[in-house]
């Protein structure tokens, strides 16, 4: 993605605009879901980050419900979609509103696989995309 906007540089800028109000917003949400992510408990994970995602923060590369990175966007961005009603997307729904994935048993476990050989090849914790992107473009000026 770093390599992609340095090609890119409009939307470079546009995300290097937006990463420090988007940060302010998040605080420290991007770290604590990051660690929850490497630590066993998958279930405190998915609790966490529901609970941020109701927050209806959109990452830094969106810009006006737009997705900036489209054509290199993560994995997990092209995993996600929108099932049944809106309801579950609205930052103020409700607890009681289930939030519905939709699951294709062979990508998720290639997914959850590859995720496992990128934790095994990277040391330390994962980080946040936005994050992460973030700081090899400002390495790289």
């Amino acid at each position: 993605m770093a390599a992609w906007l340095a090609e890119h540089l409009e939307a470079r800028e546009a995300f290097a605009a937006r990463y420090p109000a988007w940060r302010a917003a998040v605080g420290d949400a991007p770290e604590r879901l990051a660690a929850l992510l490497a630590a066993p408990d998958r279930a405190a994970y998915d609790a966490a980050h529901q609970a941020e995602w109701r927050k209806r923060r959109l990452c830094a590369f969106n810009s006006g419900g737009d997705c900036t990175i489209y054509p290199v966007r993560p994995q997990v961005c092209r995993n996600a979609h929108a099932v049944g009603s809106a309801d579950a997307c609205a930052g103020d729904a409700p607890p009681d509103v289930a939030v519905v994935r939709l699951s294709f048993r062979v990508a998720d476990e290639t997914f959850a696989r590859t995720s496992a050989e990128l934790r095994d090849l990277v040391p330390g914790a994962p980080s946040a995309l936005c994050v992460r992107v973030h700081e090899l473009i400002s390495s790289a000026r």
